[in-house]
């Protein structure tokens, strides 16, 4: 009970909508109920407390939020005009809506002090776990323990695949980036599980979409100045790890893999297994879609709509559930004005993440660019929509999260200085704005001070508001970093 109450008493310390939206990040790949639970947290701690929904005003820009609301609108609009049940409805139209929450929980939990350091705690633990898991699903698969390989918490080895990639490129650029040992360490380690699972998930898609993102990222990187060898030091590990598994005694079941994928990549000639019979698929949509090609069919309907284009073409009887195609699927189920929308929101992204490619934040910057670089191949064998049962949701966390970059770093994250005083010292207010510690660093209370004088406050990594125009002088004991927030005038 007691070890109960302190985890409780962390929690609350914590806040319970980050708690929530933590909850979720780390048990996305564990299946659906527990990360709505953690949303479900956030949403009802957002409804019944004014100061939660006090501080997550502005957390995206207005631009955005009409984007938003312009996808799901269209998406109920379409969904509702297509004539479907209402459990077709809610289950369709909720994708969207679960699509633009996701964006906004993660833009609203990290932009508070501590949070983003917090966040990438969780998703290393995520990483580790899920990784571990399934590498020991693996062993006990080929040692005969279990009669089959599962790849992890999923039950699809794409799904693992989809999982996987995303996380690959975010670390590999943290690898580089991050200021920190411990947290170079913990990259360094999230990239070699999260390379572990690709590898274990046996899928090309996913392999040619990381390759892909770390592509781009080690140009983009290069080009600020920076030195790859952290994270090809990961790579090398994750490499030596994957060696392992290969020779893993037992039954050869990554041989066996890596043999199927290699004579499906090689049949070139022969479309039908070189596309894994989904060349069918895609006649059957591009059909659909040119009979609403505007409004297109609502979401959640490709299921209940492709047998007819199945009958009308004469395609094999197999129904995909999804075209396994997230711009033909968008077409067919949205129109070319829901893809339109949603291509607006992915280039609103990208600008934000390209213009803040250079800032203090790189690392995100470029992992967010790298994966939608990624994406962009990925979706023509594979939709991120279709994961939203599991891993769809770490995506949308990772693209809402470049709305944090435009705001000042906080104090206590990763490439800020911290201010300190050995003991008594001197505070000289020249203004509202402008104050001196001791003779340290002029300090600003805005960033719009700093640009005239940036050679002044180029060490500074703080931003302060005083609550008055005070011009004094007097002494103070101070011996820890300045923090974010109000800084009272002391008295004489």
């Amino acid at each position: 009970m007691e070890k109960a109450r302190q985890v409780l008493s962390k929690i609350a310390n914590l806040g319970w909508y980050e708690s929530g939206f933590l909850l979720g990040i780390f048990f996305a790949p564990w299946g659906p109920v527990p990360r709505y639970l953690g949303w479900l947290l956030s949403i009802g701690t957002w409804a019944f407390s004014r100061t939660e929904r006090k501080r997550t005003e502005g957390s995206l820009p207005p631009h955005f939020r009409w984007a938003l609301a312009a996808f799901i609108l269209w998406a109920f609009f379409v969904t509702g005009l297509s004539g479907a049940n209402l459990h077709d409805f809610v289950k369709g139209a909720s994708n969207p809506v679960e699509t633009a929450f996701a964006m906004w929980l993660a833009a609203s939990v990290l932009r508070r002090p501590g949070a983003t350091r917090r966040c990438a705690f969780v998703l290393w633990a995520a990483t580790v776990l899920t990784g571990s898991w399934t590498i020991a699903r693996y062993a006990a698969a080929a040692l005969a323990i279990v009669p089959e390989y599962l790849p992890g918490p999923f039950s699809n080895i794409n799904t693992l695949g989809g999982y996987a990639f995303p996380l690959c490129a975010f670390w590999f650029a943290m690898t580089v980036s991050a200021p920190k040992t411990r947290e170079r360490a913990e990259a360094l380690s999230g990239l070699v599980f999260s390379l572990s699972m690709l590898f274990l998930s046996f899928s090309t898609l996913p392999w040619l979409a990381t390759l892909t993102a770390f592509a781009a990222s080690s140009i983009l990187l290069r080009t600020e100045g920076e030195s790859l060898r952290p994270a090809l030091r990961g790579v090398a590990i994750a490499m030596a790890v994957i060696a392992l598994l290969l020779a893993f005694p037992g039954k050869p079941i990554a041989r066996a893999a890596l043999l199927r994928e290699t004579a499906q990549m090689t049949a070139v000639d022969d479309t039908a297994v070189f596309t894994n019979h989904r060349l069918d698929f895609v006649r059957g949509t591009i059909l659909l879609i040119r009979q609403k090609p505007i409004t297109g069919w609502g979401w959640g309907r490709f299921e209940s709509i492709f047998p007819g284009a199945q009958r009308e073409l004469g395609l094999p009887p197999e129904n995909p559930g999804s075209p396994y195609n997230l711009y033909l699927g968008l077409l067919c189920e949205s129109g070319a004005i829901g893809l339109a929308v949603f291509f607006g929101i992915v280039l609103s992204i990208f600008s934000a993440a390209w213009k803040s490619r250079r800032g203090n934040r790189k690392g995100l910057a470029i992992a967010i660019l790298s994966v939608i670089l990624a994406y962009g191949g990925y979706s023509l064998g594979g939709s991120v929509f279709d994961a939203r049962r599991d891993t769809g949701c770490i995506t949308w966390f990772f693209l809402g999260s470049v709305w944090i970059l435009r705001d000042p770093q906080e104090p206590d994250a990763p490439g800020n200085l911290k201010c300190r005083t050995a003991g008594p010292e001197k505070v000289r207010f020249f203004n509202r704005h402008l104050f001196r510690i001791g003779r340290g660093c002029v300090v600003a209370s805005h960033p719009h001070f700093v640009q005239p004088f940036f050679k002044l406050f180029s060490t500074t990594g703080f931003f302060l508001t005083l609550e008055n125009n005070a011009c004094a002088t007097f002494p103070i004991r101070y011996n820890g970093p300045i923090r974010e927030g109000r800084f009272k005038t002391p008295t004489k």
